[in-house]
C-alpha cells in the first residue's frame, strides 16, 4: 500500500499478527500458601517471566499448546500443559514443593555412641561367660 502526499511518497506495511493469548496464575508454597516471589515461569521458549512479591505472574504468547514450566532454587520445578489455541485469557496456579534438606548427622556423637554400645555389649558377652 502506497500513499501519495505533495510528491511525497512512503509505504506501510501491512502485515498480520498471530493471534494472542495470556497465561497467568500466582505460584505459592504447596505447604503454607505462602506467595513466592522469584520463580523463573517459562512457556516452552516462547516466553519466559518472573512471579512477583505477590507471586503473579502473566506471560503473553501466540495461540497454541505449552508446557508451562516453574522453577526456582530451594523447589522442585514443576510442568504443566495448556492448550490457549483460541485466543483468551487462561489461569495456571501453581503450588511448588519446598525441597527440605536432610537432617544433619554430628558423626562425633555417632561414633561415642556406636563406642558405648559396643562397649556395653563386649561387657554383657564377658558377663555371660563368667556364669556359664
Amino acid at each position: 500500500m502506497s500513499i501519495v502526499d505533495d510528491s511525497k511518497s512512503f509505504s506501510i506495511l501491512v502485515g498480520t499478527f498471530p493471534e494472542q493469548s495470556v497465561i497467568q496464575g500466582v505460584v505459592t508454597n504447596e505447604e503454607t500458601g505462602v506467595a513466592i516471589e522469584g520463580v523463573s515461569v517459562r512457556a516452552d521458549t516462547v516466553a519466559t517471566t518472573t512471579s512477583g512479591v505477590n507471586g503473579a505472574y502473566s506471560l503473553q504468547v501466540p495461540v497454541g499448546i505449552y508446557n508451562i514450566k516453574f522453577e526456582k532454587a530451594g523447589y522442585n520445578p514443576a510442568t504443566f500443559t495448556v492448550d490457549a489455541h483460541v485466543p483468551g485469557t487462561y489461569t495456571l496456579n501453581a503450588a511448588l514443593t519446598e525441597i527440605v534438606a536432610p537432617p544433619t548427622v554430628d558423626i562425633k556423637l555417632l561414633l561415642v555412641a556406636a563406642l558405648i554400645l559396643s562397649g556395653a555389649a563386649a561387657s554383657t558377652y564377658a558377663l555371660r561367660k563368667k556364669k556359664g
